[in-house]
């Protein structure tokens, strides 16, 4: 949001499931506007912008809709050039609702409509599936721009029915992240911290770290994080293993840095395989060689834009553990400068950049 919002208004239709208000804030980047809703247009929801409170809202949706497509319309100057970014197909009458507002005050819009995730992975919401589907074709047709982030994502949405995709992954800011070619445990063998960073949830295997946490090369692993409800359920962690909480990024990035691996331990499961983890990049940006399960979207990047062999000997050949420990013993200076030299080619600048060319508007720096 940061970047795309050197080229204009940006508003970011984003849900937020902690209130159920609707807001309309801006935020320390310059021009980017969060939009926070409480879980879906699908439910009785009661709306705020600052300095007013509305009353309850009625539970004709249509009507909700109409409204809050008219309360941030009204915080928008007329012949502005707006991007409208969304991430969820129930914000699809809202969007709508609010282009056609925008045009009556003469702005030029653009809506870009980002597949995160399949629709069918929206548990929460698994009694409007249908409904998901139906918003997010009508998206797709509406959309000026649709970009997806796993190519499995085009199998198993309607993708790949229309001309205006963008296939764009994930990536980072290589400048936000601490690099060091110096491998961490050189001058302490006896002390080697492995880590990750990431909610852990169903699909993050915790077996698969305890196993990797008997083997006598790790001293500590370190897991930063949100812990949801249930995920370590009926597991005893091994007495190496750290639970270090929500942390802020310049904690996460000072802990990372002392780490000699970076972890993606999912599980195998059809929404994993949807996946095009951002901490991927990050790690990379680190300069830590990457040790994950087999996503197929990771072992696309890796086979397409990076060398495998400098992070780790691709499945099936051996297990998690086995891995994580010749990640650890073949790392090398020229292969932590590698890794942070594709980083820099991997970030939001470059997909900020992919995606305006597809647009159809000219956006310019203010």
């Amino acid at each position: 949001m940061k970047q795309l919002g050197k080229f204009g208004k940006v508003f970011y239709l984003n849900p937020h499931k902690t209130t159920s208000q609707l807001i309309v804030s801006g935020t320390p980047d310059h021009n980017v506007f969060d939009v926070s809703i409480s879980c879906s247009p699908y439910f009785h929801l009661t709306r705020q912008k600052p300095s007013q409170q509305f009353r309850s809202v009625s539970t004709d949706i249509s009507l909700e809709c109409s409204r809050a497509a008219s309360d941030i319309a009204s915080l928008i100057p007329a012949d502005s050039e707006v991007l409208l970014y969304i991430s969820a197909p129930y914000w699809r009458k809202i969007a709508l609702k609010l282009i056609a507002n925008l045009e009556m005050k003469a702005c030029t819009t653009s809506l870009v409509y980002d597949i995160l995730d399949s629709v069918v992975h929206f548990k929460d919401l698994a009694p409007h599936t249908d409904k998901l589907i139906d918003d997010q074709l009508i998206l797709c047709n509406e959309a000026n721009l649709v970009t997806y982030t796993a190519k499995a994502m085009a199998d198993c949405s309607p993708v790949h029915d229309f001309q205006n995709c963008l296939y764009l992954p994930n990536a980072c800011n290589p400048e936000d992240w601490t690099f060091s070619s110096t491998i961490p445990h050189i001058n302490t063998p006896h002390n080697v911290i492995i880590g990750y960073f990431g909610t852990i949830a169903h699909w993050f295997n915790i077996d698969l770290v305890n196993e990797v946490a008997d083997s006598g090369l790790i001293s500590k692993i370190q897991l930063i994080g949100p812990v949801t409800e249930g995920a370590l359920d009926n597991h005893t962690l091994s007495s190496k293993i750290e639970l270090l909480g929500v942390r802020k990024h310049y904690e996460i990035d000072q802990i990372a840095s002392h780490w000699s691996c970076g972890l993606i331990p999912f599980e195998d499961m059809e929404l994993t395989q949807f996946t095009n983890p951002v901490k991927l990049y990050e790690y990379m940006a680190l300069g830590l060689p990457v040790v994950t399960t087999p996503l197929s979207e990771i072992l696309h990047v890796f086979q397409t834009s990076y060398k495998p062999e400098s992070l780790y000997d691709p499945p099936p050949a051996g297990p998690f553990r086995v891995k994580v420990v010749n990640a650890i013993l073949n790392d090398s200076t020229e292969q932590r400068l590698e890794r942070r030299e594709w980083a820099t080619t991997q970030t939001w600048e470059k997909r900020v950049n992919s995606m305006l060319n597809s647009l159809p508007l000219e956006w310019k720096y203010d």
